[in-house]
């Protein structure tokens, strides 16, 4: 950041003019104050890179949209309405960390009829809730005899996605929603068999008014490959990309387009015995959420590199 970008964000009150000139989410004058506790510089530094038009691939404006998103009126009164009360400089310093992701697991934590809402309980309070202080030492007691049951190997859990592509089981809170009229998408970050991170593609059909049949979805698996390719669509670099022959029946198909001013996301499956395509229009504000998801599983498969490298290595790729 130079020092004319500083200057020209030198007070509270220019930043507040600048996040609303931005359109970022509005947050209360408290919460800018304790960003600028935190981590004034590398806040300010995005914000003034938005400024200024520096911000060429979205970067900066995805890390700021999905850190203000945990930090509204809204979502501090939805951590208080689930008992959830951390320190204001506490949960600034946690959503710097991973923004996106906890910004959708405060959503999908207040809407009770989110298809993941226990789990994105179970998230918020695995990361806002401190841990207890450490009790007391005590004399430890002697072990008793070791059995033979001591000596087995805990049975191991699978990892990824078992035959027929159905959804792998992930530890932490990491998924992104897409809703539409008839259909919704769920983006599930998770790990392959091949012990690679990938996303889970989720296609369910609705069947109500906020309801939705996530037990009959259907399911697609992006490699890291493949999720390189739809990052490259989402940033805008490519026009679409279509990926068929998914699934053991090889009759799975994802296709990812971006048309004027939103992307349009089609699923389809030849031998689901109905709605055998399902489509969603994914607009701006989901489409950032989603492609912050993209990168993170496309960072976690190529830790050797900084990511300014592996956008460019995205940037290049020609599926001509």
């Amino acid at each position: 950041m130079t020092q004319a970008q500083t200057e020209n964000l030198a007070t509270l009150g220019d930043i507040t003019t600048a996040l609303d000139a931005q359109k970022f989410p509005k947050v209360d004058k408290t919460v800018i104050s304790a960003i600028s506790r935190t981590g004034r510089e590398e806040f300010l530094g995005n914000l003034a890179a938005c400024v200024s038009g520096q911000d060429s691939d979205g970067s900066r404006r995805n890390y700021l949209q999905g850190l203000l998103c945990c930090l509204t009126d809204e979502a501090l009164a939805a951590l208080r309405a689930l008992q959830l009360n951390p320190e204001l400089d506490d949960l600034v310093r946690i959503a710097a960390k991973t923004p996106a992701r906890l910004a959708t697991a405060i959503a999908a934590a207040h809407d009770l009829a989110h298809p993941r809402n226990a789990e994105a309980k179970e998230y918020l309070k695995a990361v806002l809730v401190p841990p207890p202080p450490p009790a007391a030492e005590t004399p430890a007691a002697p072990l008793p005899p070791a059995s033979a049951e001591d000596n087995q190997a805990p049975p191991e859990s699978p990892i990824g996605p078992p035959p027929e592509e159905s959804a792998p089981s992930s530890v932490r809170f990491r998924s992104a929603h897409v809703y539409g009229s008839n259909y919704a998408l769920c983006f599930n970050a998770g790990i392959g068999r091949d012990q690679r991170p990938g996303i889970m593609v989720d296609a369910a059909v609705s069947n109500g008014p906020r309801a939705y049949d996530w037990r009959n979805a259907i399911h697609i698996w992006l490699n890291e490959k493949e999720v390189a390719c739809v990052l490259a669509v989402f940033r805008r670099w490519r026009k679409s990309v279509e990926f068929s022959a998914h699934g053991a029946a090889n009759d799975k198909t994802f296709i990812l387009v971006h048309q004027d001013g939103h992307f349009f996301c089609k699923v389809s499956a030849t031998k689901e015995p109905k709605d055998k395509v399902r489509a969603v229009k994914i607009i701006k504000l989901d489409a950032n959420e989603v492609s912050i998801l993209f990168l993170e599983q496309l960072l976690l498969a190529y830790p050797q590199l900084p990511p300014s490298e592996v956008l460019e290595q995205v940037r290049l790729i020609n599926l001509d």
